[in-house]
Order: structure tokens, then sequence, then C-alpha cells
């Protein structure tokens, strides 16, 4: 395939991909609270880098939003 036809059919599934998100998160209501993600990439930057341990920065996760919170990678809902 030639590079433009690939870059606006990825084009054309981001968009796809995108109104479905906003269509489910509207009809699931309001989500725990979290960390404010980033467009297409959500909160990538806010996992653990193993950098330090994993439980610490759960914990200060927890500390910041509560025992229930709520992150979004690639446009997928964990």
């Amino acid at each position: 395939m030639e590079l433009t036809v690939r870059l606006a059919l990825l084009a054309t599934v981001l968009m796809v991909a995108t109104v479905i998100k906003l269509a489910v998160k509207k009809k699931n209501g309001p989500l725990p609270p979290g960390p404010k993600g980033l467009p297409l990439v959500g909160n990538l930057f806010d996992l653990p880098t193993g950098k330090e341990e994993e439980w610490k920065h759960w914990l200060k996760h927890k500390d910041l939003y509560g025992l229930s919170s709520f992150v979004s990678i690639f446009l997928l809902v964990f």
C-alpha cells in the first residue's frame, strides 16, 4: 500500500476508536477519580517507570486519588 493510503487508514481507525470511546464513556456515567490523561496516550506516563518499586508508586497514587481510581491508556480503559 502507498504511504498516503496507510496514513488515511490509520487516521480513520483513530477517529472511529475515539467516537466509540466517547459514546461508551457517556453511557457508563462518571468515572472514579484519577490523574488527568493526555489525548490518545491517556495516563501512559503516570504508570510506574521501573525507577522505584511498583508498590510505592501505587501507594502514592492511592494517597492522591483514594482506594478506587481510574486510568486509561491508548484509548483503552482499565
